[in-house]
């Protein structure tokens, strides 16, 4: 396209016309102006656009989108009523398989101008069999529709909100009405949740004056059991109407969950492929308080309101079938369908032989260890989470796993203490990536196979360029889509050290 020449400099606040030419990695479009890179939001490639710039820097422009003058033909219309609104699913303006060809070109893109990495075996992306409803988990802000509370609106129940944030708003809510990645009854329940809290006054937390009660809630479902587990985070201060608030909650979804039909095919999958919905049933109420202690780590008192502690769940990869019990601060894959998917690929990868001693760090809750254990002679897991080491331990037990150990802790301080040397590791770290000094631990035990889980492609890139730095060459690469209507996307990937 031709560079738009401007007389003036640009600055904050000044308007622009784009056309837009790809999408970057973060999900925002891409677009030319004299020169400098333009970002945009909500944006698709072929999009004409109004946009209002909002940051200048030195080679590029942060902009805002004011209007489409022109829409692409990629551009279909969103599913969601709130999707303008919404700081979720951001790509709902693209058809799914275009999602899924963006993905996989950034992935790999990714590796090459972070990494400099070229020479291996691409796989293409694995889409999800449902792209709606795929979230077992969820979580609902409380507060205000705007941070200034109520000053500007006619009544409480105006201004008060369970929700989602606004695009780019750190505080400001909007309520839910709908919600087509969580589960069908997931706004039933917000808004019975809302109408118990108007009732009783009770206040969200103000962070800054450090006063009101109410902070987020929390939504997680089993998709094999259909177990449901809600869990109310509150702040420090007291909560007089608890007994109320559980036997609201308890009869509520009760009528509810009987209310709730079938999820119909085609509102799910548009292969019109059945789901394998499971009827909900609340299995776990929850009270969190957090309670902050000067000079200390902020401790979390759970308060089981109602049924049991965990919710159940269970995966099955390659004929293995294991089951997990899920306590509320525990790390469980969101997708639980293609987690299923993600784990089948991480096992074809490490092609293990039955011999090997594993190390799984990062490990949450042994999801990945556990199946690992089936197939080598033994696993390592380490996880900080005290939580997740219980629910992974736990897990073991459950299954019958025994040549599995879990460690609580700093990855980079507790690796040294295993005294076995692996045959290969797998590292599924946050999205900040590995730290120096565990890749630097791994390279120098000259460790065969590294499995490498990433949700992040450019801290993957970089990880993967120190690596091979450092003795390992990057062998397979596969994207796997685990958040349909997002652009985030998982990998997972086999490096090889140069010595095998």
């Amino acid at each position: 396209m031709p560079k738009l020449k401007l007389k003036t400099k640009l600055k904050k606040h000044d308007r622009l016309s784009i056309t837009v030419e790809d999408l970057a990695l973060g999900g925002r479009g891409i677009a030319h102006v004299d020169g400098m890179t333009v970002f945009s939001d909500r944006t698709v490639p072929g999009d004409e656009a109004e946009v209002q710039i909002l940051k200048v820097k030195k080679r590029y422009l942060e902009t805002k989108l004011q209007s489409i003058t022109k829409s692409s033909h990629l551009r279909i219309q969103p599913r969601c009523e709130h999707f303008d609104i919404c700081g979720g699913c951001t790509w709902q303006m693209l058809s799914y398989e275009d999602q899924l060809r963006f993905k996989e070109k950034q992935v790999f893109s990714t590796l090459e101008h972070i990494g400099g990495l070229k020479e291996f075996e691409r796989k293409s992306i694995f889409g999800c069999r449902f792209s709606w409803f795929y979230r077992n988990k969820m979580e609902f802000s409380i507060g205000w529709k705007t941070f200034e509370k109520i000053s500007n609106h006619s009544s409480e129940q105006d201004a008060f909100s369970i929700g989602l944030h606004k695009t780019g708003r750190k505080y400001d809510l909007f309520d839910l009405q709908s919600c087509h990645l969580g589960s069908p009854w997931n706004p039933d329940i917000v808004d019975a949740m809302r109408q118990f809290f108007i009732k009783h006054h009770l206040q969200p937390f103000h962070f800054q004056k450090n006063n009101g009660l109410l902070r987020s809630l929390f939504l997680r479902e089993s998709k094999s059991t259909g177990d449901i587990m809600i869990n109310l985070v509150i702040s420090h201060e007291p909560f007089p109407q608890i007994n109320a608030f559980r036997d609201f909650m308890v009869e509520e979804c009760d009528r509810i969950f009987r209310a709730t039909p079938q999820v119909p095919e085609k509102k799910v999958s548009e292969k019109n492929e059945h789901y394998p919905f499971q009827p909900p049933k609340l299995r776990s109420l929850y009270v969190s308080r957090i309670l902050p202690q000067k000079g200390q780590k902020t401790r979390i008192a759970e308060i089981l309101l109602h049924g049991e502690p965990t919710i159940r769940e269970t995966l099955t990869v390659e004929n293995d079938t294991l089951h997990f019990q899920i306590l509320p601060q525990a790390f469980f894959q969101t997708n639980t369908f293609q987690a299923e998917i993600l784990y089948a690929q991480a096992l074809s990868l490490a092609e293990l032989s039955g011999n090997e001693v594993a190390y799984d760090l990062y490990c949450g809750t042994g999801t990945i260890g556990l199946f690992f254990a089936k197939h080598v002679k033994k696993v390592y897991g380490i996880e900080m989470s005290q939580d997740a080491v219980k629910n992974a331990r736990e897990s073991a037990l459950l299954n019958n796993i025994k040549n599995i150990e879990f460690f609580c802790g700093d990855v980079a301080e507790e690796i040294h203490f295993i005294s076995e040397k692996p045959d290969i590791v797998v590292v599924d770290p946050p999205r900040v990536g590995l730290r120096d000094k565990v890749i630097e631990y791994i390279s120098a035990l000259r460790v065969p196979k590294i499995v490498y889980v990433s949700c992040n492609p450019a801290t993957f890139a970089r990880d993967c360029q120190f690596f091979t730095q450092l003795g390992y060459t990057l062998k397979i690469v596969q994207p796997v889509d685990m958040f349909p209507h997002t652009y985030h996307i998982e990998i997972v990937a086999l490096l090889v050290h140069d010595s095998v």
